[in-house]
């Protein structure tokens, strides 16, 4: 008959023998099924991948290009540099150096997600709600648990969950938040640059003839809506103005959606 002291000594060992896997993980070069999970937290779509893989000219560069994030906003940049880092030494095989990597990763992805957590909670809960889904198919055709999930829990600040998930992140799973990160950082980007060239304005438009002549179907007050879609695509003054110099939008544009007046508040 098993006593209470040895069925705890159990519970002990096996605890021990999980941690010691998961370190063993952590510390493993990345498998190509791990390369796998990488695109499909950039936001690597199957026809992309299969477009990459068809054999003639260019096919290196066709790969290395799936694994290499698009434009993405200034503050998102250093992030963008550590995880190339990380994905050039990990295809490389290069043990020592993907380690110093995943170390030069860490901060530089912590800082970025807990300064942009509040902003993008609505972008990464969409971006990570695909990659779960596609984790959780395919944890449940290996027949393993499902990892954990990628977004804050009921009642968490995003800035917590940004700090704990990073703190926690072993391996490779680092580089995967790195992904999802910059899958995200993407999209803030390409939504920034059609809000400036035109989206403020319509949007500005529609806001204003639904103050005039609400639906009744829409119970949100407009200017609470101009607020929250202002907020969503703010990026700081400098990184404004280092891309007007890239020429990723143009000063008179940016001019005229800051010229934009907020909407009053009330219905006429």
């Amino acid at each position: 008959m098993l006593t209470r002291a040895k069925i705890a000594a159990d519970i002990a060992a096996l605890a021990e023998e999980v941690n010691q896997v998961a370190r063993r993980r952590g510390r493993a070069l990345p498998t190509p099924e791990d390369l796998g999970d990488l695109l499909r937290a950039l936001g690597v779509t199957r026809e992309e991948a299969q477009a990459a893989r068809e054999p003639g000219e260019g096919q290196e560069e066709r790969l290395a290009a799936l694994f290499t994030p698009g434009e993405v906003a200034p503050a998102a940049e250093a992030l963008k540099q550590a995880y190339l880092t990380v994905v050039v030494t990990a295809v490389r095989q290069d043990r020592p150096a993907y380690h110093r990597a995943l170390r030069g990763l860490r901060p530089v992805l912590a800082d970025l997600l807990v300064r942009r957590a509040g902003q993008w909670s609505a972008r990464w809960a969409e971006a990570s709600r695909c990659f779960e889904l596609y984790r959780g198919a395919s944890s449940w055709l290996a027949g393993v648990s499902a990892p954990p999930p990628l977004s804050a829990r009921p009642g968490q600040t995003s800035e917590t969950w940004a700090a704990e998930s990073v703190a926690k992140a072993k391996g490779w799973q680092l580089a995967l938040l790195a992904g999802l990160a910059l899958n995200v950082a993407q999209t803030e980007l390409r939504e920034w640059r059609d809000w400036i060239t035109g989206g403020a304005a319509k949007q500005h438009g529609f806001l204003l003839r639904e103050r005039s002549n609400p639906d009744p179907c829409s119970s949100e007050e407009p200017a609470a809506w101009w607020a929250r879609d202002v907020a969503k695509h703010a990026l700081s003054e400098e990184e404004e103005a280092e891309l007007v110099r890239r020429g990723v939008v143009s000063a008179e544009a940016l001019a005229a959606v800051k010229a934009l007046p907020p909407i009053p508040a009330g219905r006429e």
